[in-house]
């Protein structure tokens, strides 16, 4: 739309809105005039006239602002400018023109096919004012004649034809055009309406040859006719005119001799792309020729003779051929059918210049040709550069870097004479990348490894092959990258790997990602080792960042004495742009395993066999030896390795029974771990073997345990297996009677394995720590009329012992008494049925109770509670509380209530329910006697004289209670004291021969007549004697 139909149609939709909006308009005459027919409107507008004296008020109701004051004539115009362009948008448009046509003697005369598209209202009218052809009649394709003519009585009235009907229809011309003689020939000129599909089929003699005017119409070749010796020419013209505009063409014939005669003028125009690559520069010339007075069969390039010409995209070619010596080059090109001129494409290489000299882009011309002009666009690969530029005889037009990282420039050509070509020094860039470069060096026993992980993003220049500096005894295991590169290798020099991927790498390229793995030896004497920190350095310009993370293996720690570890407690090093500096210090690491145990019992006759799998996984350190303990005599157990890599070598017996308890803290991670330790291997009975290894077990290792032995059948242990130091010992074994006889388990001194299955054949018990001896009782004597048991065992500790509460459901018992098995030493206190107290009258001895019981059936509660009394104990110690005994298997749950003052040494296997007590804490000594302070600190000074220099603060402690084991006395720790003082077991002991250490640390010593207590100076005043409390 130009700027004044923009301006008028702004002013009239802004009139038409006032009238919208119920306003008046305000126009500026005094007597009325005639208004515009309203069809002719282009759109509705009432027009209502406005008496001056009501003006004021008119324009104060609508706003100022809101009016436009107008003359009506300037008014009246734009509307009738406005209505103009809507009607022209209405009018009958043609869009599609098929034209034929023959040629004669006066000319050419033929037929046409129009479709005609009328989107207005009624009646429409196509102007035919333009054409320049005689129509000679019209129809249309229903069979009604077409009206054609001066359809306007107004002066200088346009041609027209009527169109009658809406939508798209069809009319059918015949018409002629007179041909103007010329001189070797004839000239036709045509001028067809505006269409956005037009062609024209000409039927012409063999002897005349068209050629068109119109750079942009396409002429095909010629196909036969229906006539002998004539051919068919189509002209293309379509689309080329704006709206209301005719389509000019003119087509001039030429006698076949005399076209021979005439030398076509070919006019090109040229776009070079020259592109600098690694090597050589690509070349491509696109050439849109024109060809005038004829045809072409022979196309003669002027070259530069640096350029080899690799395609040529031109139809039908016959041959082609460079000719050229060191100054110029000729490309001859034979075409097979004459050519009319278009576009082709023709692809050469250059070499590339290196950097003292001077490039001169290369060209590529039509010899005798007249220029249209060039283009040149030359792009530069990332890893070079232009320098020293000079454009010549071209312009400079643009000058960018596109995204694939080449610097383009766009230069025109400005002067045609003594043309001068574009010139640089071509550079090249050397690399500049980002190194993200995190390795993982892991060390083993014998080996290290060093996994590293590369990733490279390329600033500038071009990456062929990336050299990277290896420290000594460090060997390439392999190489890889991701995503996979088949081309990639890595090579190995002195010092030094050299990583070459398949394909160059390049600034717009994704990240590089390779993953290198290392290997070298290591050798680690008994005190350890300190280890430079391995640097793979690359060379060239890089700027990297990552970590170095150290990890050790499960026998190793490692530690650095500058850097702070990782949450896992292994140090982690910063990798900057500059070398990587430092030390690690490597030492082998105690010996822990996690030891799972799988057990079968199986009575047949007075025989009982038992297996045992033991799952032994190591957690950390080197392990290379076993102690086992069991109540059956150990060479009694055949032993062999059923799954792993470390056989058994040999099975021998172990050390005197009074130092084993001490070597059970060996591996222990804190004192209580390791009192509690000392403890589980005090409530086994039997003998220690040490089963030795032909190597260290690095992975999981099964051993298989059988023994066969004669037992009682009323009465009988189950055989059971431990591991003496396991971090962690768990498991389960069953019992299965092949007898047919039902058996029952007595709950052992100490903490009852749990029975998991219960059946009158079967037993079956699991335990998460050391297991306790498991007796089973024969069940051939209980009653016939035992019932269904439901059974919990509340204890609570005291100073002077245990007081337990019994309760228990029975259901359909049938008789009158109930006997109840009270543990050993205890004594009954009060007895509830159903919650109503009850008589209860004595056994055969004073641990049976014999229980009145409403019997028949029902289910009915009974409580018994009892005291057992106990003697003053050493703190720590082990706790018995064995469960009272029913005339049927019983499942007990147990509730354990202790002072505040104690806590299970391994508190994780514990399920702590309900407050604490407030009970005190328990004394060691009687209320008789006096502590002797002064012997216990020189015995304890005595046992520190031993301890020689070097020794960890653990290895101390457990030497002082090796020492007093030896002399019979005991030497009692204060855990809760130990815990306060945050000791740090795995540092030395400076100073050796005194207590100044134990001092140090905030300990001191506290004495009682059986026993000495490591406790700290603030709670020393807590073990004192105490009056034991009421039941």
């Amino acid at each position: 739309m130009h700027a004044n139909t923009r301006q008028i149609g702004r002013k009239l939709f802004t009139a038409a809105a006032l009238l919208a909006a119920g306003l008046l308009p305000i126009c500026m005459w005094r007597a009325p005039a005639t208004s515009a027919p309203p069809d002719l409107d282009p759109l509705p507008i009432q027009r209502i006239l406005v008496p001056p004296e009501k003006l004021a008020g008119e324009m104060e109701r609508a706003g100022q602002p809101t009016l436009v004051p107008m003359p009506r004539k300037e008014f009246e115009g734009l509307v009738s400018r406005a209505a103009e362009k809507v009607s022209a948008w209405r009018a009958p448009q043609l869009i599609e023109a098929r034209y034929r046509a023959t040629w004669t003697d006066a000319g050419i005369q033929g037929t046409a096919d129009w479709t005609i598209d009328h989107l207005g209202p009624g009646t429409g009218r196509f102007s035919l004012q333009m054409h320049q052809f005689a129509i000679r009649s019209a129809r249309w394709k229903n069979g009604e004649d077409a009206v054609i003519g001066f359809l306007d009585d107004q002066p200088n009235a346009p041609l027209e034809l009527l169109v009658a009907h809406r939508g798209q229809q069809k009319l059918q011309l015949e018409w002629s055009v007179r041909a103007v003689a010329e001189p070797g020939g004839a000239r036709i000129e045509l001028q067809f309406p505006a269409c956005p599909i037009s062609t024209l089929e000409l039927e012409l003699p063999s002897n005349l040859i068209p050629q068109s005017n119109r750079e942009s119409f396409l002429l095909t070749d010629p196909r036969p006719a229906a006539k002998t010796g004539w051919k068919t020419w189509r002209f293309s013209f379509g689309g080329r005119a704006s709206s209301g505009q005719a389509m000019p063409v003119m087509i001039v014939l030429r006698h076949a001799q005399n076209a021979a005669r005439m030398d076509p003028l070919l006019r090109p125009l040229y776009e070079t792309r020259q592109r600098f690559v690694p090597g050589q520069v690509e070349c491509e010339f696109t050439i849109d020729l024109r060809v005038h007075r004829g045809e072409v069969k022979q196309l003669l390039f002027d070259a530069d003779p640096t350029l080899r010409i690799t395609d040529i995209s031109l139809p039908n070619i016959e041959r082609w051929e460079t000719k050229s010596d060191s100054k110029t080059a000729q490309v001859v090109v034979q075409l097979s059918e004459p050519f009319g001129g278009g576009r082709f494409v023709i692809k050469a290489l250059a070499p590339l210049p290196d950097a003292a000299t001077v490039w001169v882009s290369p060209h590529l011309r039509i010899a005798g040709a007249t220029s249209r002009g060039e283009t040149v666009h030359i792009s530069v690969h990332p890893s070079m550069a232009m320098h020293h530029f000079n454009g010549g005889s071209y312009r400079l037009i643009e000058n960018r870097v596109r995204p694939d990282r080449f610097q383009e420039v766009s230069l025109l050509e400005v002067q045609s004479e003594n043309l001068q070509r574009p010139s640089a020094n071509i550079l090249f860039l050397s690399p500049a990348f980002d190194l993200k470069q995190d390795m993982d060096w892991r060390i083993e026993p014998g080996q290290m490894t060093l996994t590293v992980q590369l990733q490279l993003k390329l600033r500038q220049g071009m990456l062929t092959q990336l050299p990277v500096s290896l420290p000594p005894n460090w060997a390439l295991e392999s190489a890889n990258a991701t995503p996979a590169d088949p081309g990639l290798r890595v090579r190995p020099e002195i010092a030094s790997v050299v990583i070459e991927p398949g394909k160059a790498v390049l600034p717009n390229d994704p990240n590089r990602n390779w993953t290198l793995r290392f290997r070298a030896p290591l050798r680690l004497e008994a005190a350890g080792a300190t280890l430079p920190l391995p640097d793979l350095t690359p060379t060239g310009d890089c700027t990297r960042e990552g970590t170095l993370f150290v990890r050790a293996g499960p026998t190793l720690s490692v530690t650095s004495p500058t850097t702070p570890s990782t949450g896992r407690g292994e140090p982690a090093f910063p990798i900057k742009t500059g070398a990587l500096n430092g030390v690690v210090q490597v030492t082998p690491r105690t010996g822990r395993i996690r030891v799972q145990a799988n057990g079968e019992a199986i009575l047949s006759g007075d025989r009982l066999r038992t297996k045992y799998e033991l799952q032994i996984t190591p957690i950390a350190g080197t392990v290379s030896d076993l102690v086992l303990i069991s109540n059956v005599p150990l060479e009694l157990w055949s032993i062999r390795t059923r799954r792993g890599s470390s056989e058994i070598v040999r099975v021998e017996p172990w050390l005197p029974a009074e130092l084993p308890l001490q070597a059970t803290c060996i591996g222990a991670q804190t004192p209580w771990k390791a009192i509690y330790q000392v403890l589980q291997a005090q409530a086994l009975h039997g003998r220690w073997q040490r089963v030795i290894f032909d190597r260290s077990i690095s992975g999981p290792v099964t051993l298989e345990l059988i023994s066969e032995i004669a037992v009682k059948v009323e009465q009988f242990p189950v055989p059971s297996i431990a591991v003496v130091g396991a971090d962690r010992f768990e498991g389960r074994v069953g019992f299965f009677s092949k007898n047919g006889d039902s058996y029952r388990p007595q709950p052992p001194n100490g903490r009852e394995s749990r029975p998991t299955t219960h059946r009158a054949d079967r037993l079956e018990f699991a335990f998460t720590s050391t297991p306790s001896d498991i007796v089973l009782d024969r069940a051939s004597t209980l009653s016939s009329n035992r019932g269904f048991v439901v059974a919990d065992l509340a204890l609570q500790v005291f100073e002077n012992g245990i007081g337990g509460k019994f309760r228990f459901a029975l259901q359909d018992w049938r008789d009158d008494h109930l006997e109840v098995h009270l543990p050993e030493g205890a004594k009954l206190i009060s007895t509830h049925i159903d919650g109503k107290s009850a008589r209860v009258s004595s056994g055969p001895d004073e641990r049976r109770a014999m229980v009145p019981w409403p019997a028949g059936e029902g289910i009915h509660f009974a409580e018994v509670a009892y005291f057992q009394p106990m003697r003053a104990q050493p703190w720590p110690t082990r706790l018995t509380a064995p469960n009272p005994q029913l005339p049927m298997p019983t499942i007990v749950r147990r509730i354990w209530r202790l002072p505040e003052q104690l806590m299970p040494l391994q508190s994780e296997a514990w399920r702590r329910r309900g407050p604490a007590t407030t009970a005190t804490m328990p004394t060691l000594w009687n209320n008789d006697q006096q502590p002797d302070l002064v012997r216990w600190k020189n015995k304890l000074q005595e046992a520190a004289k031993s301890i020689p220099s070097g020794t960890s603060f653990r290895e101390a402690l457990f030497s002082i209670a090796s020492a007093f084991a030896a002399q019979g006395e005991r030497l009692v720790f204060d855990f809760r004291a130990l815990i306060a003082a945050e000791l740090k077991f795995d540092d030395e002991v400076s100073e050796t021969g005194s207590l100044d250490w134990l001092e140090r640390s905030g300990l001191d010593i506290a004495a009682c007549p059986s026993a000495a207590v490591l406790t700290s100076k603030q709670r020393a005043h807590r073990w004192s004697p105490q009056p034991p409390p009421e039941i």
